[in-house]
């Protein structure tokens, strides 16, 4: 993990790769995991602005952005809004072993998990602001954590060795013993000393060695038939470079911002509720209760 301070991220953002790769992870997103109601924190209801503008606000204009110049060439004419001010730019350097299919390993994976989560997750956290550190959850806009792309992946999954913990290297002579004299022969040593691991005769190759003629015991090779550990498997490894925006937000303005946010919804929800009511009573078509009831009695 890297991280680099910016007295301004615009100048970060105005690299237009990274706008790029933001646009095809939202693009992205949007395609394999739509999102059926509306995030609060991320749009606008009623008018009241209900979060910061970020990558997410994005998500909506994805489907005309096509059309603008540039979308054919890569991106390259993308101006797209982005991160302001003082902040950290995270990088994560990592890989992963899950490429099995092809369609949902390498880069699809990546995206599917750890951009999906520093996009759209959330992570519970002790709040302490009500000197109770009741476990709350945050989301990671909401502990300024946005705008993140894969900076550098390898492209196709590489085979890759990777030993294996369960291997148990066989110990034992022509059939299966340590001999006499074990590991050491004669003088039984691990120095250069005759009888020693690299030394003359008693050594791994001389009499009284590993390859000694002694009876087989724990440890020498497996029983005819039974399965033989590999000392390494082979993988597909994929590796990756995945960048992010971090702006501190301190914990009392976390909370402060919700409260505002839950104020102008319900402010917002108040204010619609009333001008439907002053919308029916003004409509001529549509009786007030005494109208109707009075209809009733007299028919």
């Amino acid at each position: 993990i890297e991280s680099e301070y910016f007295p301004d991220l615009s100048t970060w953002w105005a690299n237009n790769q990274v706008q790029v790769k933001n646009y095809e992870l939202m693009a992205f997103l949007k395609k394999r995991f739509p999102i059926a109601e509306p995030v609060v924190g991320d749009n606008d209801v009623a008018g009241v602005e209900t979060g910061d503008s970020d990558s997410s606000d994005m998500l909506d204009e994805l489907g005309t952005l096509d059309e603008q110049d540039g979308a054919d060439s890569g991106g390259a004419g993308l101006d797209l809004p982005g991160p302001t001010g003082p902040g950290w730019i995270i990088e994560i350097q990592g890989y992963h072993y899950f490429n099995k299919s092809l369609s949902l390993g390498g880069a699809v994976h990546v995206r599917s998990t750890l951009l999906k989560e520093l996009e759209r997750g959330s992570v519970v956290l002790p709040n302490k602001s009500d000197g109770t550190g009741t476990q709350t959850e945050f989301t990671m806009k909401e502990l300024g954590i946005g705008f993140p792309i894969l900076a550098v992946e390898s492209g196709q999954p590489v085979l890759t060795p990777v030993p294996n913990p369960d291997f148990a290297p066989t110990t034992g002579g022509t059939n299966g013993g340590l001999g006499e004299g074990g590991f050491g022969g004669a003088s039984g040593e691990f120095g250069d000393a005759p009888g020693a691991l690299g030394g003359a005769p008693g050594g791994l190759a001389g009499p009284g060695s590993l390859a000694g003629s002694g009876p087989a015991g724990p440890g020498g090779p497996a029983a005819e038939g039974a399965e033989v550990e590999p000392q390494f498997f082979s993988v597909k490894k994929h590796s990756f470079t995945v960048q992010f925006v971090w702006q501190e937000n301190r914990l009392t303005t976390r909370v402060q911002e919700r409260e505002d946010r839950e104020k102008a919804l319900q402010k917002a929800a108040a204010d619609a509720a009333k001008a439907a009511a002053e919308q029916a009573g003004s409509d001529p078509a549509t009786p007030a209760a005494g109208d109707a009831s009075e209809t009733e009695e007299g028919s």
